[in-house]
């Protein structure tokens, strides 16, 4: 895997990208916004030059590596909606929508390793509202380890990179889902379109305010006292 590693260097600098974009003529500041978030799949050379020029590096500094791909799929989506009347939208209770995620682990040679996560979600969604998706990861067991080559070989701006790309692939593969069980708008969760925001829990990572959003949930729909469903280091009771 490759990536740029401009946001950090114009965090460094306390550089924003209108001010660059002001300073460098030959390039616009969709440009340079869209090279920062690495969302291109190709960096023009003429880019590159001006960005290292400007900032003063090399390309070796502006450029990350390690000498490793992912592949990600989905398979096995299933999804357990209901309504309380047939003009209301579909309701998804907590653990009735599972699917498997399977993370490619390219390396050297012919290298590779696949893991499989068991995904569900924890929260109850309607296809109705734009709802933030609680997803939690589970691992099969085996000899091998996804957490050990997160924690030991990714830097922390891949992690951002394969996190998004993760969400994208989930996304992606849940808005083709269809329940196909009557002709309601809401019976698919292409519905729900940009609304829908992912927050995942795995024992590789763990997204900053998926436990707020947990106990929001909890608070709200089962009424838990907080103090009962959590303890000291937030770890859930299941």
């Amino acid at each position: 895997m490759i990536r740029n590693r401009l946001a950090e260097l114009l965090s460094e600098r306390q550089l924003k990208i209108s001010r660059v974009a002001n300073e460098i003529p030959n390039l616009s500041r969709n440009t340079i916004t869209s090279t920062a978030q690495n969302s291109g799949k190709m960096i023009q050379l003429e880019t590159i030059n001006s960005l290292c020029k400007y900032l003063g590096i090399t390309p070796g500094e502006f450029f990350e590596y390690i000498p490793y791909d992912l592949e990600l799929s989905i398979d096995d989506i299933k999804m357990d909606g209901q309504r309380d009347d047939y003009d209301q939208p579909l309701t998804v209770d907590e653990g009735k929508m599972t699917f498997t995620l399977f993370i490619k682990l390219l390396g050297k040679s012919t290298q590779q390793y696949t893991y499989e996560y068991n995904v569900t979600n924890i929260t109850k969604f309607t296809m109705a509202d734009g709802v933030s998706l609680l997803l939690d990861f589970t691992e099969n067991i085996d000899v091998y380890s996804f957490s050990s080559f997160w924690k030991d070989t990714v830097t922390p701006g891949f992690k951002a990179i394969i996190q998004e790309n993760i969400k994208e692939k989930i996304s992606n593969s849940l808005f083709t889902f269809n329940f196909n069980n009557d002709n309601s708008p809401y019976d698919s969760i292409s519905s729900l379109s940009n609304r829908l925001n992912i927050l995942m829990r795995s024992n590789f990572y763990t997204d900053a305010d998926f436990d707020s959003q947990l106990k929001t949930y909890t608070d709200t729909t089962r009424g838990y006292n907080s103090a009962d469903f959590f303890d000291s280091t937030h770890n859930l009771p299941f």
